[in-house]
């Protein structure tokens, strides 16, 4: 049966999606069949075995159809490969126009979807969905609710970041990516789960990475004037309450207990001001603590607090920098069953 012309248009769009720039430099399969083959040139019938697209075709002539009109890519004259018409480029680093997205509506949401909206800020390269190590009943593929954007410059990204933007009705939480690598490090320490290494695993890694944490030396900011505190909250021990009831009304930075107060920071000083007065208007209760009072943590005290966070940031970054000694596990181990392969990867 015959293609409709959506879905033409949607493999053409896929092909488009897999040979960009934001896409290829990432994929270790396609970009090593890009350099292996003579001219740049990928098999068709190779792409259909590609998760999105065998959903569509499995017949190389409907991808050579749809390859046909899409631009910046180029059959092979015997029209059984595809190839980019631009060269591939020298050195690609996404962090820098790549941002962090998180809010419970993402979850659900498809990459198709997360684009579309994503795309009112500027042109989307990529968009990862970030996966949890299992899978959903029905053998589905588990998600977290948050996703890395990568858009094709800064300042679409910056635009992104200023624009607080909300998604099916939920205000969503945004940084920068680097910043939100660096952070993923400090929380990881709260829990009590920071590998030897120091390394996040949650984000996409690139060839790049290790290089570039090496050679970064931008100084961590955090946001002036957007942290408060709850005093007198009792015997209460767990930060993650906190941070939950807060994160109802704006996105959350850090959340530290301490001397029954806790501390929290938020993304700006806007967002710190919301949290108050959403406190005054309905007082915020944590399971079955109800603090005396929510006020802006000011002056000496909210330096003192956010230079602790910046410190505790810049000392985890630079243990990223140290040379790597010592040897791995302890000898003598008996060797178990060697692992089976990996989870299949990002469905292409």
């Amino acid at each position: 049966m015959p293609l409709t012309d959506e879905q033409t248009q949607k493999l053409g769009a896929l092909m488009s999606f897999y040979f960009s720039n934001g896409n290829i430099m990432q994929d270790k399969f396609l970009l090593a069949q890009v350099k292996e083959n003579e001219g740049g040139f990928v098999q068709l019938q190779t792409l259909c075995t590609f998760n999105k697209v065998k959903s569509i075709t499995t017949d190389p002539e409907d991808l050579a159809k749809a390859v046909a009109g899409t631009k910046g890519l180029e059959l092979s004259e015997d029209k059984k490969a595809v190839k980019r018409t631009e060269p591939l480029p020298e050195k690609w680093d996404p962090i820098p126009r790549s941002i962090y997205a998180k809010g419970d509506t993402i979850e659900a949401a498809t990459h198709e979807e997360l684009t579309e909206f994503f795309a009112q800020y500027g042109s989307v390269n990529r968009v990862t969905k970030r996966s949890i190590n299992k899978k959903n009943a029905d053998g589905s593929r588990a998600w977290k609710p948050s996703c890395y954007i990568e858009f094709s410059s800064e300042e679409e990204a910056k635009k992104a970041l200023e624009a607080a933007p909300e998604y099916k009705g939920i205000k969503l939480e945004v940084m920068p990516q680097a910043q939100h690598e660096k952070e993923l490090i400090i929380k990881r320490e709260q829990y009590g789960q920071v590998k030897k290494t120091g390394e996040s695993t949650d984000a996409p890694q690139t060839g790049e990475k290790r290089k570039r944490e090496e050679e970064d030396d931008t100084p961590i900011e955090l946001p002036a004037n957007a942290s408060l505190k709850f005093t007198e909250t009792g015997s209460l021990d767990n930060w993650k309450v906190v941070k939950a009831a807060v994160m109802e009304i704006a996105p959350v930075r850090f959340c530290v207990l301490q001397n029954s107060t806790a501390i929290v920071m938020l993304n700006s000083k806007e967002d710190m001001e919301k949290v108050i007065k959403k406190n005054e208007e309905s007082p915020i209760a944590f399971e079955d603590v109800k603090p005396a009072a929510c006020v802006a943590l000011e002056g000496e005290e909210e330096e003192k607090f956010r230079k602790e966070m910046t410190d505790k940031l810049t000392e985890l970054k630079n243990q990223q920098k140290r040379p790597r000694t010592g040897k791995g596990g302890k000898k003598g181990g008996k060797k178990g069953k060697k692992g089976g392969k990996g989870g299949k990867k990002g469905s292409r």
